[in-house]
């Protein structure tokens, strides 16, 4: 079955809600998805429990292929600059300046990708404030889902420009 991302490579080096969300729609509409997770933890989203059940990275951690990468370590930093090399979309939420940092700043993935998403929305809260967490979770989601039609309409233009 064709589907409208088929063939599109996405690194997602993104953490907690707003890069998931962005990330499994992606997924969802056929993007080859590769999760890039810390070594011995994972995504904070694994963590994030409702009644002792993993309920949030059932949800967003679907459809994806994950791989563990310790981003401090110089080969490992080497063998994501060639994930990158082979991907169409990278999607991150690293503080500015830290893709910099690890060498994988605009100029350099501009060479490589055809598209890039920073998910700049990521927020915790307390637990004791749920009514405000759960709104900025709305703003978190549909800003991904925004995120992710843009994304799809620039990724279609590409295709028709070739």
């Amino acid at each position: 079955m064709n589907t409208p991302l088929e063939g599109v490579r996405v690194l997602d080096l993104s953490r907690l809600v707003a890069g998931n969300v962005l990330t499994t729609q992606l997924a969802d509409f056929g993007a080859d998805v590769i999760k890039i997770e810390r070594p011995g933890r994972g995504d904070d989203l694994r963590h994030w429990r409702e009644e002792g059940i993993e309920t949030w990275w059932k949800v967003y951690g679907r459809n994806k292929r994950s791989i563990v990468l310790d981003l401090k370590n110089s080969e490992d930093l080497e063998k994501l600059k060639a994930l990158v090399s082979q991907s169409d979309v990278l999607v991150e939420n690293f503080v500015p300046g830290k893709m910099e940092e690890m060498g994988l700043g605009v100029e350099v993935l501009q060479d490589h990708l055809t598209m890039a998403a920073a998910v700049v929305v990521v927020l915790i809260m307390p637990e004791r404030i749920r009514i405000i967490k759960l709104a900025l979770m709305l703003v978190m989601v549909w800003s991904s889902l925004l995120l992710t039609t843009l994304l799809c309409h620039g990724l279609q233009h590409q295709k028709i420009q070739a």
